[in-house]
């Protein structure tokens, strides 16, 4: 029998060393990875929901700020409540259109979602608990049809961990944080015009942009304004600011009147209030 040198050994060794080691990789390939973040593809707003759907609640569960917008027969609004008594509206004002159809769009799209924890124990770390996140309620007629918690965004991952209703299970998925807010100056139609009055998206752009909203007590019928402006939509409705001069801002108070008189109930709802610049306010007097 020809023996074999020991350099020939060696070789013959590593080759076999080889073979048994892509041998063991390609079993465990094949084995299930449970420590693996299971995806899948999904839609996290349930589409069967948005025909009924009349109202979205967001809540902000660590301050236990909230807001409300809501579809009454010809358009949407917004509500901001007190907080000591949920059936008392303290503002509301014309919902921007362009933002919350934004946001139905991308809930209620098809995207990739993966499972971060199936237990409860795991909650508070993303963010999740009975007075930490965000919670988004879809209602009808006031009752909840589903509802969704969001945590705290991983600006890395740029995704955003979320459950449903009561589950355990928590996933995360790229979800527009901006739009996850009570802010009800990023919920209400930018324009001085607002689009519900025009009808017309170009013709509200052009009648400026209006500031941040803001708490002021117009409930007094004798307070007088410093001037008054009315524009007229194309439409036939009408836009008047009761406009108060503030330091080097003015304190703008709009009201709304309908074209035809049983569009007005609607119409009267508003009692908001905004700031613009000097500037604007030269821009509005042309």
């Amino acid at each position: 029998m020809k023996k074999i040198s020991t350099k020939k050994g060696i070789i013959i060794f590593y080759v076999i060393d080889f073979i048994l080691l892509a041998i063991i990789a390609g079993v465990i390939s094949l084995l299930p990875k449970k420590n693996s973040p299971k995806s899948k593809d999904s839609v996290i707003l349930n589409t069967k929901y948005l025909s009924q759907i009349d109202e979205f609640q967001i809540t902000d569960l660590s301050t236990g700020e909230s807001i409300s917008l809501k579809k009454n027969d010809i358009f949407w609004y917004g509500t901001v409540n007190e907080k000591n008594d949920i059936e008392k509206e303290k503002e509301v004002f014309p919902c921007d259109m362009e933002r919350l159809s934004l946001l139905i769009e991308d809930l209620s799209e098809i995207k990739k979602i993966t499972l971060l924890t199936s237990s409860r124990e795991f909650h508070s770390a993303y963010g999740i608990s009975s007075d930490e996140g965000i919670c988004l309620q879809a209602k009808q007629n006031g009752n909840i049809l589903t509802y969704i918690t969001f945590g705290k965004e991983d600006t890395f991952k740029q995704k955003i961990p979320f459950k449903m209703e009561n589950q355990d299970k928590i996933y995360d998925a790229a979800v527009p944080g901006t739009y996850l807010t009570t802010d009800r100056s990023f919920w209400c139609d930018p324009y001085i015009q607002p689009v519900f009055i025009t009808g017309n998206q170009e013709e509200s752009e052009r009648s400026l942009r209006r500031g941040r909203l803001t708490e002021a007590d117009f409930s007094s019928k004798e307070q007088n304004p410093d001037s008054i402006l009315r524009y007229t939509a194309e439409n036939g409705n009408m836009t008047t600011l009761y406009i108060t001069k503030q330091d080097d801002t003015y304190l703008i108070r709009p009201s709304f009147t309908a074209y035809s008189t049983e569009k007005q109930k609607y119409f009267s709802i508003f009692n908001y209030s905004y700031r613009i610049s000097q500037t604007t306010y030269n821009g509005l007097k042309k």
